[in-house]
């Protein structure tokens, strides 16, 4: 009963790793990564709405928090007029990426709606099936592709295995507890991403993106105050101790 989803789950996977592939091409992969994870707001909104999980005050608090941390990392010419004056091609990575971040809330979402029911590695399985399919459509009408070198295809078979493994474990954690916090550990990706950046390609991110980057992996930190107090409302504690009670 879920081959559909299984298959509209895989085609939107396919969609938003190619979204997250092509903006490599036109941004830092530290920036890439970091905007990549303002997708757990994506997906505390459509758990909310779809799934009917809870929306706490604190989701609310995070996903601000997110979208201050991708501004000042994008810094768009209105609002930082004395900002590098990006290209064309800066902003196609932005909104790839972006695109990417939305999908993936919606495939999040649709793992966690499926549950125990469905293996992960079924799962995993049909997300290479339709990448496949949708991959040899698009190399077929990409006429300057070029067959791999052996190095290439060492590379490729690594990543794919390593994606494998990461695939499986993901979609195991979101049959084992909720969707954004599972999101959430994800997180521990912008550190490493930020270091790699920097030993691999030198690159330095400027104190905006700094700030950016502190903001977003905030939402780590307020989703798992929004879980610690889960039973009572944090807000109206704070008010409580604020006037002595």
């Amino acid at each position: 009963k879920f081959v559909w989803t299984l298959v509209s789950r895989s085609a939107i996977g396919c969609f938003s790793a190619f979204c997250l592939v092509f903006s490599l091409g036109k941004l830092p992969l530290s920036e890439v990564v970091v905007i990549s994870y303002i997708h757990p707001v994506f997906v505390a909104i459509f758990a909310a709405i779809f799934l009917k999980e809870k929306w706490h005050k604190l989701d609310a608090f995070g996903a601000a928090l997110c979208l201050i941390g991708v501004i000042f990392i994008a810094r768009p010419p209105p609002l930082f007029p004395q900002s590098t004056d990006y290209s064309n091609e800066h902003w196609i990575g932005i909104s790839a990426v972006l695109i990417y971040a939305v999908s993936m809330g919606v495939v999040i979402c649709m793992i966690r709606a499926m549950g125990k029911e469905i293996h992960p590695l079924v799962n995993v399985a049909w997300l290479g099936f339709v990448s496949a399919i949708i991959s040899l459509c698009g190399m077929l009408t990409i006429w300057t592709w070029h067959w791999p070198s052996p190095v290439e295809w060492a590379l490729l078979i690594s990543m794919g295995c390593v994606s494998f493994i990461g695939q499986y474990c993901k979609s195991r954690s979101l049959q084992l507890e909720n969707a954004a916090i599972v999101s959430t550990v994800g997180y521990l990706q912008v550190a490493f991403s930020v270091f790699n950046d920097f030993i691999f390609y030198g690159n330095l991110p400027s104190y905006w993106s700094c700030g950016g980057v502190i903001l977003i992996c905030s939402w780590a930190v307020v989703s798992l105050m929004k879980n610690w107090f889960k039973d009572w409302d944090l807000f109206e504690y704070l008010r409580l101790k604020a006037l002595g009670r």
